[in-house]
């Protein structure tokens, strides 16, 4: 256990990504201390190793620092469709692995999948990187019914050649 006032520890990080302070205390009579690291964006994925030093002993610990998620855009081919036909969603992201719910399951960045909801539905894109971070976009899609022809009617049935008439239809 650290000493009465406490014990001091010096930090360091080899990598700026990942930010410690210079020096934390052990409190007394505690064996133990927590800190943050910080950690800065990075566009790939890094390393740093940040090493404790109490008097003359040293230990160290590695870090993996993963770029964020990132979904640039998810969106359907055609955002309403007729019941009973389908249309695809495409997700632009990067950084991580995309799936989507509603029974779609995994997907790439930029390859098209096709949905056929049987209503109108609102999918959800999950992109999470390997520390678990997440991002998601929606994107619904509406289904309409099929339209349906109730009459087609002529006005007059029979006609002279040459002549006209008006044909009615109602959807």
């Amino acid at each position: 256990p650290a000493a009465t006032g406490g014990d001091s520890v010096v930090l360091a990080s080899n990598n700026a990504a990942a930010q410690v302070p210079a020096t934390v205390t052990v409190p007394s009579g505690s064996n133990s201390v927590q800190f943050n690291v910080t950690t800065s964006t990075v566009t790939s994925n890094a390393t740093a190793n940040i090493q404790a030093t109490y008097n003359t002993s040293s230990l160290t610990a590695t870090l993996a620092i993963v770029p964020a998620p990132a979904i640039t855009s998810f969106n359907p081919a055609a955002a309403t469709i007729t019941a009973g036909s389908s249309t695809t969603l495409t997700g632009v992201f990067s950084n991580g692995t995309g799936s989507v719910n509603n029974s779609v399951g995994t997907v790439n960045s930029g390859a098209p999948v096709t949905v056929s909801p049987a209503a109108t539905i609102t999918y959800t894109l999950t992109v999470t990187n390997t520390a678990g971070t997440a991002v998601t976009k929606t994107a619904t899609v509406t289904v309409v019914a099929t339209p349906v022809i109730t009459s087609f009617v002529p006005a007059a049935a029979t006609i002279t050649a040459g002549t006209s008439t008006t044909l009615t239809g109602v959807f």
